[in-house]
């Protein structure tokens, strides 16, 4: 038994030993297979160097050995190229091949990218257009009326400065020298902080749409002109007097209705001919239309008949206007009448309580039968507003003298009339200022100094101004700085004089730093440059 125990403790140390022999052999392979695996990671980066591909970073010291198998194996897969880049690519290709044009604009406006797109929309090539500054009059932008804007009202501008989107439908120069329809889409773009870092601009070419909407627009006056002179026809009239009285009545101010007939129009189509009673009725829609105002409306009613509704008009002016129309219809002379002359007469009448867009009529008719029985020629007017109302004697016997003009300037601003006369009912509105009256190119306003003066002593008494504007509109030649987009621009002059209400000679100095003070309110509303400001520009412009 002792020597059976004694042999089994033999076999057991022959066994140790053998094991302890053996295990340096396995940790010599283990560490000549890292070595294998080191040597291949070494040849797989240096590939990957070769061929652009980012290289693992090397590990940190004293962590090489404690490496597995597994860990190396992985390590030794090529790393992938970031994923930004590709995409960067793509990206790019897209924006060049888009038919559309792709602009992307700093927070300052100024052009960073200008796509291929752009550059066949407008002409403009990429090279020119990056680094300026995106405005109108860079592409001599219009809107859809073809009136110029100016830089001031750059869409683009607007969407940067309010952090909104923005779609507006405008005219803008091709590359033929012609204006093309456009929809213009301005999308901010933003940071992590929400701040604005500028704005992606697609310009995309709306011709085919604007030729679509030029058809429904000529199948609408088709519906709703008439074919020979262009102006309304009665169909148009009917629907839209009832309309217009509605639209009166709501806003509670005065409108009238002046209805036209030719005088002894038989004679002249059996003297002359059709023809020549053809091109009497035209001239007298011609002569119609140019002294018709904005919201007015010019129709033929039937024949040698028209009817004028004018807005916002009292029966008075209403009489006026046709006296005027009257007076010009019969010094007119007529080629295709000889050289001769043709008279109308005019029936006026004034919208009246309660009134229908029938009763209204009929009472215009009966004006207009009544200027014919008595004997043609002339104008008569039914309803109210034919009693004049009698003046009060003033108790001072003599009038008052005319103050004098305490300032007198000339003011420019780079829009049309009608926005101009927009942005004085602005001024006229906040400053709670009077009107006293207007005609087609002029104003007159009373403003008192206190909607003006901020820093008026409390013991000062308030001083109301007569202010007086003369507005005209002209159209002047502009180009860009690269001389490109060059086109007719249009403007507003507007001739202003500022006159106290009543003539004092008081305290001059201080009347004439307020009248001051108003002109200048005035300027800024209209946004508009004095008469010495905009001939220094030119002068710049010209050095330039």
């Amino acid at each position: 038994m002792a020597d059976a125990i004694s042999k089994n403790d033999e076999i057991s140390q022959e066994a140790h030993e053998s094991s302890a022999l053996k295990k340096p052999s396995r940790q010599a392979a283990t560490e000549n297979r890292v070595a294998e695996i080191s040597s291949l990671l070494n040849s797989l980066e240096d590939a990957a160097g070769e061929s652009g591909l980012t290289a693992r970073p090397a590990p940190p010291p004293g962590l090489e050995k404690k490496k597995t198998t597994a860990t190396l194996l992985e390590s030794a897969k090529p790393t992938p190229a970031p994923a930004r880049e590709p995409r960067s690519l793509f990206e790019q290709k897209l924006i060049d091949e888009m038919h559309d044009g792709v602009v992307f604009v700093d927070s300052q406006a100024k052009i960073c990218l200008w796509n291929k797109g752009a550059e066949r929309l407008t002409g403009v090539d990429s090279e020119t257009a990056i680094g300026q500054a995106f405005a109108p009059s860079l592409l001599a932008m219009c809107n859809h009326a073809s009136r110029r804007i100016s830089d001031e009202a750059c869409p683009v501008a607007k969407a940067l400065l309010t952090n909104t989107q923005l779609r507006q439908r405008l005219l803008i120069m091709g590359r033929r020298g012609k204006h093309i329809a456009i929809d213009l889409h301005a999308i901010p773009v933003h940071a992590a902080d929400e701040s604005v870092k500028g704005a992606t601009v697609l310009l995309h070419d709306a011709q085919p749409e604007a030729t679509l909407e030029e058809k429904c627009d000529a199948l609408y006056a088709e519906v709703t002109k008439d074919p020979m002179t262009k102006v309304a026809n009665r169909a148009e009239f009917d629907r839209m007097h009832a309309l217009f009285i509605e639209a009166h009545e709501q806003a509670k101010q005065s409108c009238s209705l002046i209805m036209i007939d030719i005088d002894h129009f038989k004679k002249i189509n059996d003297t002359f001919g059709h023809q020549a009673g053809d091109e009497a009725i035209i001239a007298m829609a011609n002569l119609l239309s140019s002294k018709c105002r904005s919201g007015d409306l010019v129709a033929r009613y039937g024949g040698e008949e028209f009817v004028v509704l004018c807005a916002d008009c009292g029966i008075a002016d209403a009489a006026s206007r046709a006296e005027q129309i009257r007076k010009k219809l019969s010094e007119t002379q007529h080629a295709c009448l000889g050289n001769q002359r043709i008279t109308a007469s005019f029936g006026v009448t004034e919208l009246q309580t309660r009134d229908t867009s029938e009763s209204m009529l009929r009472r215009a008719d009966q004006a207009l039968l009544k200027a014919k029985d008595q004997g043609r020629n002339q104008v008569v007017q039914l309803g109210n507003g034919m009693k004049t109302k009698k003046t009060k004697k003033k108790w001072w016997p003599f009038g008052r003298k005319a103050s004098r003009i305490l300032v007198e300037s000339t003011l420019t601003t780079k829009v049309p009339v009608d926005i101009a006369i927009e942005k004085l009912r602005g001024f006229v509105t906040d400053h709670k200022a009077k009107i006293i009256s207007t005609d087609e190119s002029s104003v007159a306003l009373e403003v008192s100094s206190e909607t003006v003066s901020y820093d008026r002593r409390k013991a000062d008494r308030h001083v109301t101004f007569r202010v007086e504007l003369q507005f005209h509109e002209d159209r002047v030649e502009s180009t860009n700085k690269l001389g490109l987009a060059s086109g007719e621009q249009v403007q507003t002059r507007v001739e202003i004089a500022i006159r106290p209400k009543r003539s004092s000679r008081r305290r001059k100095a201080e009347q004439a730093e307020r009248a001051r003070l108003i002109l200048q309110c005035i300027k800024a509303y209209f946004m508009a440059k004095e008469g010495e400001e905009v001939e220094a520009e030119l002068v710049a412009a010209g050095e330039n």
